[in-house]
C-alpha cells in the first residue's frame, strides 16, 4: 500500500490517496495542512477502508458464483427440454410421442390446446417407419396394427387406425377435456351446456331414445346427434361416418372424451378401423362457420312457414261420443290463441278419433298434422300385407319380421331402406287425408336386438337418415330424429322435456346444442312440457323462453285456459310479441339457407373469446338481433343479466341503453311474473 498527496479543491485541506497494489481506490483521507493526523487515527481509518474492501470483494465473488450456477441451472434445463422435445415428432398442427402414445393438437393460432392419448387398448408401443411426405407420416406395432397420421390442410389434421389381423381389432382414444369448453355431439336428456359438465358411460353412438334415461343412474346418446365436438379454443373433432362408433364423455369423472371403434352392436364383418380428423381454427365460432362449409351442409330452403307464424296444437283424438258443446268449447279457445297446425294420432286405419279430431281442425280454420311412426302392431291388417310383401325389418336369419315393442304392442318396423316399402308407406299415408304429418320414432332403439336391412348396410343409423329424408318428401312438418341429414329443410322435433324446473333449464342447453350440430330448425318440446302436472308461474316462465324459439307448441290438455286469466292474458301478449319478432325470426331461418348459421345462437357467438360467455347456458342470441335471457328459477324477484362487450338496448321498461366498449358487464333487473328481459344489438365488438 502506498500514500500519495495532492492538493484538494477546499481550502485548507490536502488529500492522501491510498493505493492497494496497482488499484486506485476511491477512498481518500482528508489531512490537515498544520499536520498529518495521530498514527492511532490513521490506522482505524486505514483498517475501515481495508474491511469495507475486503467485503466488496466477498459479496462481488457470491455474485459470480450465484450467476454461475443459474447459467448452469439454465444450460441443464435446456438440455432437458432438447432431449424432451426431440421425443416428438412434429407434422403440421400436431405433435406425437411415439412411445406414449400421446398427442398434442394446436390452434390456428400456434397454440397447443388439446391433448389425447392414443391406441389406448393395444398392448405394443408405436414405431416410425418412415415419413412417407411432410404432411404423411406413418407408425407400426409388431402385431400388425399401423397409424397414419395426414396433414390433409393448412388447418385439418386426419388420424387413421387399421390393422392387418383377421380378427376385429378395438381402437380407443381418448381426449383431455380440460382448460377449454366443449359444445355439440348428442341430445341428452339432462342436456348440460358447455358439454364436459355431463356424464355419459362408454356407448354405441347412433340414434336412440333418451326416454329410456329417465329411470336410469346413467344417461345415453339420443335420437339427434353428430359425431362432432366443438372446443372453446379453437379445435373439433370429426369422426368418419364409416367408423363403428362408440363414445364416451367423462365416464368415472375421468375429465375426457373417449372415442371407440368396435364393431359391437353395428353388424359388421371384422373391420378394424378408427379414423377421425382434428380441425384448427382462431375461436369456435369462425371453426363453426367453417365446419358447416367443409363438413355439415346446410338446407336449401326454409320448412313449413306455418309453424313459424303461428303455434300448433297437440289435442289427441277425440271419440264419436265426445259432445258437441265439448267441441265447440275447445274450438272458441283454440281459434282465440291462434291456431296454424292441429296435431292429432293416427293409427293406421283404426276407427280411434280421427275424423273427428280432423273436424274439429277444419272447424277452427286449422291444418291437419297427423303423428305417425314407421311400426305396425302384429295385430292389424297393415302388418300382415307388409310381411307378406317383405317391407319390415326383418331379423337375422332375414326370413321372418324382427318384432319389437312400441307404445306397449308388438309390432314391427318398415323397412325405410327399400324403394317398394317406401311406395308403400307413401301409399297408405296419403289415404290418411292430411295436410302434414309429424313423423315419430326411427331411432335404434326400436329395432330388433338382431336384424337385417333390406339394403344390407351394416350402419343402424341409416334407418334414420332414410325415415327422416322419407318425412321431406312427404311433406313433414317435423321429425324426431336427426343424423347426417342437416341438408333437409324440415323441423326437428326436441324430445319432450319433463314439466318441472329441472326440466325447463335444460331446454336452452338442448336448443344450442342442435344448434351447433347442424340442426337450426328446432321444434321445442310443447310448453309447459309433456304430461304431468305443473305450476302457473313455470308454465308462464317456459311459454317466455319459447317466444323467441323457432316454433311453439301447445297441448290441449296443458292449455292457457286450463290455469286462470292472468295466464291467458299473459300468454296472448306473448304471442303477440311473438308475431312483432316473425321478421326477425323469419330473416334468420332465410340466413341459415345461406350461411348456415344457427338461429338460436350461444352467446359467445357475438363473443368468442369470453370466457363467461362461453359458459352460459340460461340466456342465448336470437339471430343476430336479441338477447334473450329469460327467468328459469321458482320465485325469482330479481336476476342477473350478462351483456357482452357491444352496444344494447332494453326492449322493456324505460329501454335504456347499454354500451360496453371494453368489457361485458352484469346487471341486475327486478322481474315480476310476467317480466320479460330481452335486449337488442345495435353494435356488436368482436375482441
Amino acid at each position: 500500500m502506498a500514500v500519495a498527496f495532492t492538493r484538494s479543491e477546499t481550502p485548507g485541506t490536502e488529500e492522501a490517496t491510498l493505493f492497494y497494489g496497482n488499484e486506485r481506490d476511491a477512498d481518500t483521507l482528508s489531512i490537515k495542512e498544520d499536520g498529518i493526523r495521530p498514527t492511532e487515527e490513521r490506522n482505524r481509518a486505514l483498517f475501515a477502508w481495508e474491511t469495507r474492501s475486503l467485503v466488496r470483494r466477498r459479496v462481488l465473488q457470491v455474485v459470480i458464483g450465484v450467476l454461475g450456477l443459474v447459467i448452469i441451472a439454465f444450460i441443464i434445463l435446456a438440455f432437458k427440454l432438447s432431449a424432451s422435445d426431440n421425443e416428438y415428432s412434429y407434422l403440421g398442427t400436431a405433435r406425437f410421442k411415439p412411445k406414449e402414445k400421446h398427442i398434442d393438437f394446436k390452434n390456428a393460432a400456434g397454440q397447443f390446446v388439446l391433448s389425447a392419448d392414443i391406441g389406448l387398448t393395444l398392448s405394443s408401443g408405436l414405431e416410425e417407419r418412415h415419413s412417407m411426405s411432410k404432411s404423411r407420416s406413418k407408425y407400426v406395432t409388431a402385431d400388425g396394427v399401423t397409424l397414419i397420421l395426414t396433414q390433409e390442410t393448412e388447418f385439418i389434421l386426419s388420424v387413421n387406425w387399421t390393422s392387418s389381423s383377421k380378427e376385429p381389432t378395438v381402437f380407443m382414444d381418448c381426449f383431455k377435456l380440460s382448460s377449454a369448453h366443449w359444445y355439440g355431439g348428442s341430445e341428452l336428456l339432462l342436456q348440460e351446456w358447455p358439454l364436459e359438465k355431463v356424464q355419459v358411460n362408454m356407448g354405441q353412438y347412433v340414434p336412440q331414445s333418451i326416454l329410456s334415461s329417465l329411470n336410469k343412474s346413467a344417461q345415453t346418446f339420443g335420437p339427434v346427434l353428430e359425431r362432432y365436438w366443438l372446443s372453446s379454443r379453437g379445435v373439433a373433432i370429426i369422426v368418419d361416418v364409416s367408423v363403428p362408433l362408440h363414445v364416451s364423455i367423462n365416464a368415472s369423472r375421468d375429465g375426457k372424451l373417449c372415442i371407440k371403434s368396435d364393431i359391437n352392436g353395428y353388424l359388421q364383418p371384422a373391420v378394424s378401423y378408427l379414423g377421425y380428423r382434428i380441425l384448427s381454427g382462431y375461436n369456435p365460432r369462425d371453426l363453426h362457420l367453417t365446419v358447416i362449409d367443409t363438413f355439415l351442409g346446410k338446407p336449401s330452403r326454409i320448412p313449413n312457414e306455418a309453424l313459424i307464424k303461428k303455434p300448433s296444437w297437440v289435442i289427441g283424438n277425440y271419440s264419436e261420443n265426445t259432445s258437441q258443446n265439448s267441441i265447440a268449447s275447445l274450438c272458441d279457445n283454440i281459434s282465440s290463441f291462434n291456431c296454424g297446425y292441429v296435431v292429432i294420432d293416427s293409427q293406421y286405419g283404426e276407427n280411434n278419433g280421427t275424423y273427428k279430431s280432423c273436424q274439429i281442425a277444419k272447424r277452427i280454420g286449422c291444418k291437419v298434422s297427423m303423428k305417425i311412426h314407421p311400426y305396425l302392431q302384429i295385430s292389424s291388417k297393415e302388418f300382415s300385407e307388409a310381411a307378406r310383401k317383405s317391407y319390415l325389418v326383418r331379423d337375422c336369419g332375414g326370413k321372418v319380421p324382427g318384432l319389437i315393442k312400441w307404445s306397449n304392442s308388438l309390432s314391427a318396423c318398415i323397412d325405410l331402406t327399400s324403394d317398394a316399402s317406401k311406395v308403400w308407406f307413401k301409399k297408405m299415408l296419403v289415404s290418411l287425408g292430411s295436410d302434414s304429418f309429424e313423423f315419430h320414432g326411427g331411432d335404434v332403439t326400436h329395432l330388433p336386438s338382431c336384424y337385417q336391412f333390406y339394403n344390407k348396410t351394416m350402419d343402424p343409423g341409416r334407418l334414420s337418415y332414410e325415415y327422416a329424408k322419407f318425412a321431406v318428401s312427404m311433406n313433414g312438418s317435423s321429425i324426431h330424429v336427426g343424423h347426417k341429414t342437416q341438408t333437409l329443410p324440415i323441423f326437428v322435433r326436441m324430445t319432450s322435456k319433463e314439466p318441472t324446473w329441472a326440466g325447463l333449464k335444460t331446454l336452452i342447453p338442448t336448443v344450442l346444442t342442435y344448434g351447433i350440430m347442424g340442426y337450426p330448425y328446432i321444434l321445442p318440446s310443447v310448453v309447459g312440457g309433456h304430461r304431468g302436472d305443473l305450476s302457473k308461474e313455470l308454465y308462464i316462465r317456459w311459454m317466455q323462453v319459447n317466444t323467441f324459439l323457432p316454433g311453439i307448441q301447445f297441448e290441449v290438455d296443458k292449455a292457457p285456459w286450463s290455469f286462470d286469466e292472468e295466464t291467458k292474458t299473459i300468454v296472448k301478449i306473448l304471442l303477440e310479441l311473438r308475431a312483432h319478432l316473425s321478421p326477425v325470426i323469419l330473416d334468420a331461418f332465410r340466413n341459415v339457407t345461406i350461411t348456415g348459421v344457427p338461429i338460436i345462437r350461444p352467446l359467445w357467438w357475438v363473443a368468442p373469446m369470453d370466457p363467461i360467455a362461453l359458459t352460459i347456458d340460461s340466456q342465448f342470441m336470437l339471430g343476430d338481433t336479441y338477447l334473450v335471457a329469460p327467468v328459469l328459477e321458482r320465485s325469482k324477484s330479481a336476476m342477473s343479466v350478462y351483456l357482452p362487450v357491444g352496444h344494447w338496448q332494453e326492449q322493456f321498461g324505460k329501454r335504456a341503453k347499454i354500451n360496453n366498449k371494453k368489457a361485458g358487464i352484469s346487471q341486475t333487473y327486478d322481474v315480476k311474473l310476467k317480466s320479460v328481459l330481452y335486449f337488442k344489438c345495435l353494435a356488436y365488438i368482436i375482441v
